[in-house]
């Protein structure tokens, strides 16, 4: 009888993939967006980044910043950044993860080991948030009590609610902090008791006006803390009174999220969180139950943009698979995702803005056909014109010969704003692609009129003749 052999690969969310988890030849499946990926040797002077958006200028402008360990690198058009000196590419690779925070602690006695972590303890919460989106958060008409307080809203607005309620002193007392998740339509209102205790929200009147299925909604209380933020102590500097710490972390945490000192999180008179926050490391578990107390004054520093998900070192590529959706599949819903979702665009997406600039550069050397599919959305400040096209560039200078030309077929919706059925140039998108040459690059630049913005989803198919 035939023996049948289970394969296994191995598998994990798409943002656990980096270039150093899978082996050259091993086969690796992402379990969230279905895609499958194969180790190779990596090439240790090359970094390459998937599609999101906005990623040319979000990646170059990190790159010219003081966080890229490397000056005078760039990013290319296909999102690969090449020629990094020898033993560099690790550095950028954690500049890429990481970030520091400073952190001023009230002592100058308590001790910081360099090289230890510093967690960041937070006390175990109940929240309570409408699981409905408020339905019109312009006219809000309800009576509800929190925590033993009563608030009555008669058709006021939702911001004019959330200064009501984050301003009502007792529900301050009662260690409830509120805050609005979401924006427009899909705005809910969150309710945290940061101490961990029973939260109650009891509504007289209105309850889905504020996206509550229930009149009556009751979370038990929690015990315990929980870790918030972890980072690697790299200084640990005494001054007057107080010692300064700076410490790494990666780009998922942030110290300064919650604030362990005093109030302001999230709004001016919101609850002191001292009782409810500490740090604590290997050797010393918990500064606050030191004495005297110690405990953090001032923390500095946030996260920069979180592009390492979408960077490594060339050490695994995309099998293509149905779930790809790879540009080759041009039948296929295109998409583009935002940097904050982890999953892979198959579109490339920018900002374009001022009145002229450029839209794409290539060296001028490697490619003689270009055709760019493209769809835009260009934003005045009272219209916004969409427009789809492609733009047939041939560049000469593989051939020997210095010049460029462009060709846009586009079409878009006239706009007739004053019913005249007539064309006018301002009832149409402004915005006009041209060719140049210029130094070793060709380029495709742009102009547009004063005040407005383009958004532009693109395709990009090249070849040499």
């Amino acid at each position: 009888m035939a023996t049948n052999v289970k394969i296994l690969l191995r598998r994990g969310l798409r943002n656990e993939l980096s270039g150093d988890i899978l082996s050259a030849g091993e086969l690796g499946y992402t379990t969230d967006t279905n895609q499958l990926y194969v180790g190779i040797e990596e090439a240790v002077n090359e970094l390459r980044f998937d599609p999101f958006t906005n990623a040319h200028a979000i990646i170059q402008s990190w790159l010219g910043s003081s966080d890229c360990p490397v000056p005078g690198l760039t990013v290319d058009e296909d999102l690969v950044v090449a020629d990094i000196p020898a033993g560099q590419i690790d550095n950028i690779i954690t500049a890429l993860n990481t970030y520091t925070q400073e952190i001023v602690f009230n002592s100058v006695t308590a001790t910081f080991t360099v090289g230890e972590l510093l967690t960041q303890y937070i006390h175990n919460q109940t929240v309570i948030e409408s699981p409905n989106v408020i339905p019109d958060i312009n006219s809000i008409t309800a009576t509800f009590d929190v925590e033993g307080e009563t608030i009555t809203a008669s058709a006021v607005a939702l911001s004019a609610l959330l200064t009501t309620l984050q301003a009502n002193a007792a529900i301050t007392a009662a260690n409830v902090v509120v805050e609005v998740t979401g924006s427009g339509a899909t705005s809910k209102l969150r309710f945290t008791k940061i101490d961990g205790g029973e939260l109650n929200i009891v509504f007289a009147s209105g309850h889905a006006t504020l996206g509550f299925s229930s009149a009556t909604t009751t979370v038990a209380a929690v015990t315990g803390y929980g870790s918030y933020a972890t980072g690697t102590i790299l200084t640990s500097v005494p001054g007057s009174g107080i010692t300064t710490v700076t410490v790494e972390l990666s780009e998922g945490t942030n110290l300064g999220g919650y604030r362990q000192e005093g109030t302001g999180y999230p709004y001016a008179n919101a609850p002191d969180t001292s009782a409810f926050f500490y740090f604590g490391t290997p050797s010393t578990l918990d500064y606050s139950a030191l004495s005297p107390a110690v405990e953090s004054t001032v923390i500095t520093g946030g996260t920069d943009t979180k592009i390492g998900l979408f960077g490594s070192k060339r050490k695994n590529v995309e099998v293509l698979t149905e779930e790809s959706r790879n540009q080759l599949f041009t039948n296929q819903h295109l998409k583009s995702y935002s940097s904050a979702t982890g999953l892979r665009s198959d579109l490339y997406k920018k900002e374009l803005t001022g009145t002229t600039g450029t839209f794409l550069s290539y060296v001028s050397a490697e490619a003689t056909s270009f055709f760019i599919d493209y769809s835009l959305k260009q934003v005045g400040s009272s219209i916004i014109f969409v427009r789809t096209g492609t733009l047939r560039m041939i560049n000469g200078v593989p051939q020997g010969i210095s010049l460029t030309k462009l060709t846009d077929t586009n079409v878009e919706i006239h706009q007739d704003t004053n019913t005249d059925t007539i064309v006018d140039a301002n009832e149409m998108s402004n915005i006009v692609f041209t060719a140049v040459i210029d130094g070793s690059n060709v380029k495709v630049n742009y102009t547009q009129d004063v005040n407005f913005t383009t958004e532009i989803s693109y395709t990009v198919k090249r070849w040499t003749m």
